[in-house]
C-alpha cells in the first residue's frame, strides 16, 4: 500500500512539473529552460578546456562563445 501511494505521489509531482513547463512554453514561445551558469563556473570550464587542449591557442578572438562553454 505504501508503494502505491509513493507511485501516485511521484506521478502527481511529474504531472505538475510537465504542466507548468508546457504552460510556460505556450505563454512565452521564447521560453528557455536553461539557466545561465555563474562566472566562476565558466572560468573553471575555460581552465579545463585550456588544460585539455595544450598546444592550441585559446585566447582573445580564439576563445569559444559563451553558448559553447555553457553546454
Amino acid at each position: 500500500m505504501g508503494e502505491a501511494a509513493a507511485v501516485r505521489r511521484l506521478h502527481f509531482e511529474a504531472e505538475i512539473i510537465i504542466t507548468a513547463s508546457l504552460k510556460a512554453a505556450v505563454e512565452n514561445p521564447t521560453f528557455d529552460t536553461s539557466k545561465p551558469i555563474p562566472p566562476a563556473e565558466k572560468n573553471a570550464r575555460m581552465r579545463n578546456l585550456r588544460a585539455n587542449l595544450t598546444g592550441v591557442n585559446i585566447e582573445g578572438a580564439m576563445e569559444p562563445a559563451n553558448a559553447l562553454i555553457e553546454e
